[in-house]
């Protein structure tokens, strides 16, 4: 059994892959393995890494057959992992030399479930120009910002704090991997953004006992040809906020299958009003594009179109007035699909 194991998801990086595998092995933490997973892209990137696989033994790697995203690349890995912690990082970024030895000496010494380093947010050489690139690296290196703080036990009485102070990036932490295992703790199985947001709230659910040391351990590069980047226009933001919204329900079935009821509607009610997991904040930060198209309070319900604004309104006035099975099935008269008449009955029955 390795001590750590790295996992990186690949998808057209040939640009950066060599410096992060670079990173990865010229680490002083030398019993790790790195398992690399093609998601399949268009590049040379495997390519890459495929070479240095030849000439260093701690590299493993997973190939997908088709496209998979990262939630589904990163909970692949994990089954394959062997390391007694885990470490995330993304294929465009790299980390400090002696990081993972950091890590993993402050994880074992204190017996934690999860260490967290600090990040150093950056723009690559064709993005540091960019007025945009530039705003968004303020948002994002404020967000990331996290105080030092140690052996830190999780509980119910401190979860608005933690909440608050916990952002929910994945990568430039080291995670128990019996920590994980005991907990069943993995990724939704889609291919969307935003998959960090409802691990991070079922990792903190899990109420784990956590430091945070002060070292960056994560080089974080902000490009303007990134999966986050490119949904960053008014075309992509519906579709991102349904990411999001689609992550965050995974994670709160996973709470209330978690909890009982009543602990359950605790958590999920501190995480809706919380930093990471409140479509407020991180539509004020621009965290999530701001555009004023965006109606953003159905977007809070998860609703992104006319379909579901109608549903949403109909159900508004079923709660605020006495509405008959009759006066429902009157409206439900003017939904032009079938299919959609009939969830809308349904929904209301």
């Amino acid at each position: 059994m390795y001590k750590v194991s790295v996992i990186i998801p690949v998808y057209n990086v040939g640009k950066y892959i060599i410096e992060c595998l670079d990173s990865v092995i010229d680490q002083t933490l030398k019993d790790i393995e790195i398992i690399c997973v093609d998601d399949c892209g268009t590049d040379n990137s495997m390519q890459i890494v495929e070479k240095y696989a030849e000439k260093d033994s701690r590299i493993k790697v997973i190939r997908h057959k088709k496209n998979k995203g990262l939630a589904q690349s990163r909970n692949i890995a994990m089954d394959k992992s062997t390391g007694e912690y885990i470490f995330f990082l993304d294929s465009d970024d790299s980390i400090k030399k002696n990081i993972l030895e950091k890590l993993y000496n402050v994880a074992v010494n204190d017996m934690l479930d999860i260490v967290i380093s600090k990040t150093f947010v950056y723009a690559d050489s064709e993005s540091k120009n960019s007025e945009s690139v530039k705003e968004r690296i303020i948002k994002i290196d404020n967000y990331l910002q996290m105080k030092t703080f140690y052996n830190r036990q999780v509980n119910f009485e401190n979860f608005t704090d933690i909440f608050n102070e916990v952002s929910c990036v994945v990568w430039g932490r080291l995670y128990c991997r019996d920590f994980i295992e005991k907990n069943n703790l993995r990724f939704i199985q889609k291919n969307i953004l935003h998959e960090d947001n409802g691990f991070t709230l079922k990792v903190l659910s899990s109420i784990p006992k956590i430091t945070s040391i002060s070292d960056i351990g994560v080089m974080y590069r902000i490009r303007t040809n990134s999966i986050t980047e490119n949904m960053e226009n008014e075309k992509n933001i519906k579709k991102k906020l349904q990411h999001l919204s689609n992550s965050l329900n995974d994670a709160y079935e996973y709470i209330n299958t978690k909890y009982d009821a009543d602990i359950s509607g605790k958590i999920i009610s501190i995480a809706k009003s919380s930093g990471s997991f409140s479509y407020d904040y991180l539509i004020d930060n621009r965290l999530i594009y701001n555009h004023p198209k965006v109606n953003w309070l159905p977007s809070m319900f998860g609703i992104f179109n006319t379909k579901d604004r109608l549903t949403f309104v109909v159900f508004f006035i079923k709660i605020t007035i006495k509405v008959t099975q009759k006066d429902i099935d009157k409206m439900a008269w003017w939904i032009p699909v079938r299919k959609w008449r009939d969830k809308f009955r349904a929904k209301f029955n």
